[in-house]
């Protein structure tokens, strides 16, 4: 799910370009990027380059792209709007040449034969194999950033956010979300979906695996506390003295021992109420026996990222709920969820903006405006949305059915930070 890639890939069409004569606009999936005009054709096969991206020096040199991008080495891909209309990711031109092949012999003695792409004076090895009919179809789909030297873009993280930690591998969730615009397809016209508000704080997975008694992390070793990165590491951050500023640890310790409701205490109440809480609409807590629970939720507020939402102290909504362990698991459907954040762990979740029929109107409708979360006053503008069928549902494409629509404003906005 969501990993960095820069594939190759085929122009859906081409259009015109409202305000600008030696402009046109290719479109590949959902995305839009502004060409030269007469430069792509519809059909052609291309290398899209996403934003994140960062371009090593020749590859900016080659496409003529030296001082005009984004970052402090202005080396960095990002959304722009040329003459009125965004346009997101560069196109690179490339052809192949089947009379040009090249063996290489592997350290164990296997001899490969790769094929050559070439970008008009630079040539590329992709392709692994001999290719003799439908060459062009071989190559669709082919990641070619380890290639190019293109990497995704990190951003530093701040002090706040870093902190000792510890390994559980195998315990924590690797999570991200593809986006809708490249994966238009996966949604189907009028089925039950729900559209969230996608808010703009910092990934926060807290974690209970009941009897995993491992020492450094709270509550008897049981729960712990992760962000998106180090999710995807199987690291967690330790309970420790040396932790107490982290921004994670400190929303954790305020959740479960601070002043307000402890949120392990109303998890372990509901396992042990097993057969008699038969309104429960989550089959796992009817069975009685605790089980790995996972809350995955946004911290947000002053000083976490550009947008406060009129917030000054950290503020935390619920947008996911895992149960059982990462392998074997599920996520709870939006019905579970609402009764699980109301009833078990009396947690605010993201404002829901839509629940009906899927269409990509309502979609683009909802992308746009402003946040729906009151205590902003509508002072802040909306990320986007986060789409999931109302049912949980896996697609072999992406797996899970989850997708994200990012609003215009907020990738265009100015002094944006996207720390992780």
């Amino acid at each position: 799910m969501a990993e960095f890639e820069v594939n190759v890939v085929r122009i859906d069409r081409i259009e015109d370009h409202p305000n600008a004569d030696a402009l046109e606009l290719a479109i590949i999936g959902g995305y839009r990027a502004i060409v030269k005009i007469g430069e792509f054709r519809a059909g052609d096969l291309v290398v899209y380059i996403p934003e994140a991206s960062i371009l090593p020096q020749w590859l900016l040199k080659e496409m003529g792209l030296e001082g005009y991008l984004a970052g402090k080495d202005k080396n960095r891909v990002k959304a722009i709007k040329l003459r009125g209309i965004l346009s997101q990711g560069l196109v690179l031109p490339i052809k192949i040449h089947m009379d040009k092949d090249i063996d290489i012999v592997a350290s164990n003695g296997k001899i490969w034969t790769y094929h050559i792409i070439q970008c008009e004076h630079q040539g590329y090895i992709i392709g692994e194999g001999y290719i003799t009919e439908d060459v062009e179809s071989q190559f669709l789909g082919l990641d070619v950033a380890e290639l190019l030297g293109i990497v995704k873009w990190e951003p530093p993280i701040p002090i706040s956010m870093v902190g000792e930690v510890c390994n559980i591998y195998g315990k924590t969730l690797r999570y991200d979300i593809e986006n809708l615009k490249k994966y238009p397809h996966i949604l189907e016209e009028g089925e039950e979906v729900v559209m969230t508000e996608k808010l703009h704080g910092t990934f926060m997975g807290i974690g209970y695996w009941p009897g995993l008694g491992k020492k450094d992390l709270f509550e008897g070793g049981d729960v712990f506390t992760f962000s998106k990165g180090l999710g995807a590491q199987g690291l967690v951050f330790k309970d420790n003295e040396n932790n107490r500023n982290n921004l994670y640890v400190k929303n954790l310790v305020d959740l479960i021992d601070g002043v307000g409701f402890n949120i392990i205490n109303g998890i372990k109440k509901w396992f042990e109420y097993g057969k008699r809480a038969e309104r429960n609409p989550i089959k796992e807590f009817r069975k009685g026996k605790p089980i790995p629970v996972y809350i995955l939720s946004e911290i947000f507020g002053k000083g976490i990222q550009d947008l406060a939402y009129g917030q000054d102290a950290d503020t935390l909504c619920v947008f996911d709920v895992f149960i059982g362990e990462p392998s074997s698991g599920r996520y709870l459907d939006y019905d579970e969820m609402v009764y699980f954040c109301e009833e078990i762990i009396d947690v605010a979740m993201v404002p829901v903006l839509y629940h009906g029929p899927y269409s990509k109107e309502i979609a683009d409708e909802y992308c746009d405006g402003m946040t729906e979360l009151e205590y902003s006053k509508g002072s802040c503008i909306r990320e986007g949305i986060v789409i999931k069928p109302a049912f949980e549902a896996r697609h072999d494409e992406i797996g899970r059915v989850i997708l994200k629509h990012v609003s215009e404003k907020y990738l265009l906005r100015k002094n944006a930070t996207e720390y992780n």
